[in-house]
């Protein structure tokens, strides 16, 4: 992380929170209106405070913040590994807007959800907890299977019978997307802003301003062929939005003949590439060539000095 802030300062300053017993507990639902989001507080029983922590505080230890192996990267630098999770570092649109807005205004009021008319169309719940100072905000989607309304027929056990139950149910499952801690907002599902977030056409313009780099580089043939995939792969259009800010080689601006070399040497390339007739500008033809010449700008190809074997990392700190 480039402005210092690790995994490890994000996992002390939960501690710090759940270490707190007594805190003060809000509730906001991020409901969709006219296909508008919009903020709502959520009224609730006092009596919720105590276990609605103790809950999130579960979900979060047993959640990829507190997993092995994960790593810490800015939602701009993220890649396709799997034990990833994002500091948000760009805009985002969607629902999550929402999020970003509750972080910069901690503490404001809004309007009281209407749970009688309005429950049906809460797209997520944010809980907002603050322990002596301490704050911390989790966000939870709500799916609408999660919604269970009036025209349910819903029962319970009650006394080892079934009973049935006429108020309609909220569920508030232990998966969460999004946290806030210390005006941190970290991102633990990608998935889910892809599809909720507006980050799809976020990254597809990234990615478009990429192939612009690149097409005035000069060292690709054939920059189109990645405009035309940018719509339907985002694995690539991920990749490709990393160029612009995160390719050493613009940014050193590597000679094109050094790169041409390196292509035909460095084991992992060698006879993947096409060139044009004179060898002076890269030609893309397959899609694995396309993603081989991505891991390239990214200088994700690497050599040991000591044993002079080749890796391949997509996580590089620098010691020059």
């Amino acid at each position: 992380m480039e402005d210092g802030y690790t995994l490890e300062d994000l996992r002390t300053r939960l501690n710090d929170v759940f270490s707190v017993e007594n805190c003060t507990l809000n509730l906001y639902a991020i409901i969709k209106i006219d296909g508008s989001f919009v903020i709502k507080r959520v009224s609730f029983d006092g009596n919720l405070t105590k276990t609605l922590k103790e809950h999130m505080e579960v979900s979060i230890k047993e959640s990829n913040l507190f997993g092995e192996d994960v790593i810490l990267k800015n939602l701009s630098e993220c890649d396709d590994r799997r034990n990833v999770v994002c500091k948000l570092d760009m805009e985002i649109g969607g629902e999550l807007a929402c999020f970003v807005e509750l972080n910069e205004n901690h503490g404001d009021n809004y309007d009281v959800l209407d749970l009688e008319n309005d429950l049906k169309n809460i797209r997520a719940l944010v809980v907002d907890v603050d322990a002596a100072g301490k704050k911390m905000q989790i966000y939870n989607h709500i799916y609408p299977t999660e919604i269970l309304g009036k025209k349910r027929f819903i029962v319970s056990v009650i006394d080892n019978r079934l009973r049935k139950i006429d108020n309609p149910l909220l569920l508030i499952n232990n998966n969460f997307q999004a946290i806030q801690v210390d005006g941190n907002i970290v991102v633990t599902n990608i998935n889910f802003i892809e599809q909720h977030a507006g980050y799809k056409q976020v990254i597809r313009e990234k990615a478009l301003s990429a192939c612009a780099s690149l097409t005035a580089f000069g060292c690709i043939e054939n920059v189109s062929y990645y405009e035309d995939l940018i719509e339907g792969d985002n694995s690539l259009a991920r990749k490709l939005s990393r160029i612009v800010e995160h390719s050493p080689v613009i940014k050193n601006n590597i000679p094109h003949p050094t790169i041409i070399a390196f292509c035909k040497s460095y084991p992992s390339l060698r006879n993947k590439i096409k060139f044009n007739n004179s060898e002076t500008q890269i030609v893309l033809h397959t899609k694995v060539a396309m993603r081989l010449i991505l891991k390239l700008f990214l200088d994700d190809h690497l050599t040991s000095e000591l044993t002079t074997l080749h890796y391949e990392s997509q996580a590089k700190d620098s010691v020059d």
